[in-house]
């Protein structure tokens, strides 16, 4: 069996080679195929480049096609706050509403997929060891989701820090 996985995650030129390959080699004796992909991608690629073909290109190679249900969003972030409670267990608890309330409002909207449970568990095994009990390990969390699944946003606040985090008299302010 050959596996070959995140074919959609290939540029477009190398996903039509890889179906090439397969459709012109798949027919060995005692060799079979696992390919991996989505579907609405993998399709896409083949419309643009062989438009009069489409889906149909495809089903020419892929003898059995199988959807990967997504799974509920509350396995996802529970594996996120097993991770949690392992990279954690030498630190106090968090406040408990804090971390729920960011939890739901920035963490879980942006773990969509096993993949971004992992990207954020990978990154976090790694920064938060240089971080530990210097900061709040709930907004650690929050800013490392950020920068791992919205760039763009997290290089926003980074850029702005110095507006975010005025204070006059010892009391913090907002500025516009």
């Amino acid at each position: 069996m050959i596996v070959i996985d995140d074919i959609d995650r290939l540029a477009p030129d190398e996903a039509l080679l890889m179906f090439r390959l397969v459709k012109s080699v798949g027919r060995l004796p005692n060799v079979m195929y696992l390919m991996a992909y989505d579907r609405a991608i993998a399709e896409r690629v083949v419309a643009e480049r062989y438009p009069s073909e489409g889906p149909q290109y495809l089903e020419k190679i892929v003898q059995a096609g199988f959807d990967i249900p997504t799974p509920p969003q509350s396995s996802l972030t529970n594996s996120l706050i097993s991770f949690l409670n392992e990279l954690w267990i030498h630190e106090n608890s968090p406040n408990v509403t804090h971390f729920w309330n960011l939890m739901h409002d920035l963490v879980t909207p942006e773990v969509k997929s096993p993949r971004d449970v992992h990207r954020i568990i990978n990154t976090l095994g790694v920064s938060w060891k240089a971080v530990a009990g210097e900061v709040d390990p709930v907004d650690f969390l929050c800013m490392e989701t950020l920068r791992v699944q919205r760039p763009e946003i997290y290089s926003a606040l980074r850029d702005n820090k110095a507006r975010l985090n005025k204070q006059h008299n010892g009391v913090r302010q907002f500025s516009q």
